[in-house]
């Protein structure tokens, strides 16, 4: 394999047919469109903007050129735009300044069509009906509630989504390192969650909002016995943010959590293995 993608072409046949069909190789790093959304095997938030951003360039044409009346509009931007705009939010990360950036256009387009300057306050636009205002929706806000509520559905949900659910909890628990779930201090940086996408997506969103999470299963490692501290819990007290990634990483390569996991059963000394950067 080079860049990812197969040397050896896969040929299938389907049903009775004779003929065989190619499957054509991607890279990892290639989105492709399921069921309504481009993803890509290694995830991250660009692949899906390009076709997001096509789709609102077009419903601002397409308003642009419209002679709509007010209800029109209304009609327009709550029963097609949103609905259209959001299907894919669930399971994509985009960024807040991408959300800003379709919010943007489509303010220009609709605004005058509403009988509104296009300088109007985000207060108005956003602010609701009954203090004077439009009702427009932050797309960044929609993102983040549509991924919380695809996230709570599939922990309550028995079955292959909550098994998975719970596969991603534990991993990114695991990364994280902390005493405290992910989901239930959602005030502390942890920048070393960024090989993680999606969870820490709806954390940052927890997090903007003030709000936690309380989830039946948190997969956090309990301390093993009396003095003992979370590793990660200490870097992230002492250390500077840009050392945490570093401090993370080595963590995670000798396979250690806790205090006691590197120190010797006295829990005075360093185990030698580990002062050594050797694994246990």
């Amino acid at each position: 394999a080079k860049g990812g993608v197969s040397s050896t072409p896969i040929a299938i046949q389907f049903n009775e047919s004779t003929t065989d069909v190619e499957l054509k190789h991607l890279p990892n790093t290639t989105p492709h469109k399921t069921l309504g959304t481009y993803k890509s095997p290694v995830g991250g938030a660009n692949p899906s903007y390009q076709p997001i951003a096509q789709k609102n360039a077009f419903h601002c044409k397409v308003v642009s050129r419209s002679p709509l009346t007010h209800q029109d509009a209304w009609a327009y931007y709550h029963a097609i735009y949103i609905p259209s705009i959001t299907y894919p939010f669930p399971s994509l990360t985009l960024k807040d300044k991408q959300c800003e950036e379709l919010q943007v256009s489509i303010k220009k387009a609709l605004l005058p069509k509403f009988g509104w300057s296009r300088g109007t306050p985000n207060a108005v636009i956003y602010g609701t009906a009954k203090h004077g205002g439009l009702e427009f929706r932050q797309l960044a806000v929609e993102k983040g509630a549509a991924q919380l509520t695809s996230f709570m559905k599939c922990l309550r949900s028995p079955g292959l989504a909550q098994d998975l659910a719970h596969v991603a909890v534990s991993w990114a628990q695991l990364l994280a390192g902390t005493k405290a779930s992910i989901f239930a201090d959602t005030s502390t940086p942890l920048p070393h969650l960024e090989p993680m996408v999606w969870l820490p997506a709806i954390r940052d969103f927890l997090s903007a909002n003030k709000c936690t999470l309380e989830l039946e299963r948190t997969f956090a490692i309990p301390k093993q016995r009396e003095g003992d501290a979370h590793l990660m819990d200490e870097a992230l007290a002492r250390m500077p943010l840009k050392k945490i990634k570093q401090i993370n990483a080595c963590r995670l390569y000798l396979g250690v959590t806790l205090l006691s996991d590197i120190c010797n059963c006295q829990g005075n000394l360093i185990e030698d293995c580990i002062f050594k950067g050797h694994r246990r």
